[in-house]
């Protein structure tokens, strides 16, 4: 019972955290002027990317001679989607799981901290991914002198040093790391599908303008990346 009240405690904490940060006025208002059919949508589209997301954890987890069931592995996973949302710097969540990982599936900390280092390097790869393919896409790229020259070396060192860094220090082989990235790249396709949708929802873009979309989804995309570093700004997280 004290180990749920405690829970219970840290998730109203983060919650009010949350709340004393934002407006809730104009919260309100955005609220009232939104298409709940759209909002429905991303937040179907949302909930498939977690989703996904637990299933290339549990992924990680049997490949490293493990199992875990997707009902545990979904569990955990939100778990520390919650605490890297609601928490300074972004970083709460990935300790919370490395932890639980550890001690559900009997790893030492070590292994269970190089299947969220495992995790994290996907998904970025798969992201920056995306990313350039957006910007290969993008009118405002496109008028860029040597643009293609640009993209085409960020494509080789990304791949070069995600690679490198998979195998030498995560111990990956090239199969694990080419089956983890479907589930990657499916989760970053979801995402930026909810977010596109809600940007249509509150009425900033209408889904049928291609190239705003477009940049939209760059700008959604960077701000992901930086989220997704360890960095805090006054105290506050960059998330």
């Amino acid at each position: 019972i004290i180990k749920y009240f405690f829970k219970a405690l840290i998730a109203f904490l983060g919650i009010y955290y949350v709340l004393e940060k934002i407006d809730l006025g104009e919260v309100f208002k955005i609220f009232q002027e939104l298409d709940i059919v759209l909002v429905f949508i991303s937040f179907v589209f949302l909930c498939a990317s977690q989703f996904i997301s637990s299933f290339r954890m549990r992924y990680y987890i049997q490949i490293n001679g493990r199992d875990i069931s997707s009902f545990d592995s979904l569990s955990i996973y939100m778990q520390s989607c919650f605490f890297n949302i609601v928490f300074p710097g972004g970083m709460g969540g990935d300790a919370l799981k490395v932890l639980t990982i550890s001690k559900k599936c009997s790893f030492t900390k070590l292994d269970a901290l190089r299947i969220g280092l495992s995790e994290r390097s996907n998904g970025l790869f798969a992201l920056i991914m995306l990313l350039i393919f957006l910007c290969c896409v993008s009118n405002n790229f496109i008028s860029f002198e040597l643009y293609i020259l640009v993209i085409l070396f960020v494509f080789v060192a990304t791949t070069t040093i995600y690679f490198l860094f998979a195998q030498t220090f995560l111990k990956e082989n090239l199969y694990i790391s080419m089956c983890a990235l479907k589930y990657s790249l499916t989760v970053q396709i979801l995402c930026f599908l909810s977010a596109i949708i809600i940007f249509s929802a509150i009425g900033i873009s209408p889904i049928y303008n291609i190239n705003e979309l477009i940049d939209y989804a760059i700008i959604y995309s960077l701000s992901s990346i930086v989220s997704i570093l360890p960095i805090t700004i006054g105290g506050a997280g960059l998330r």
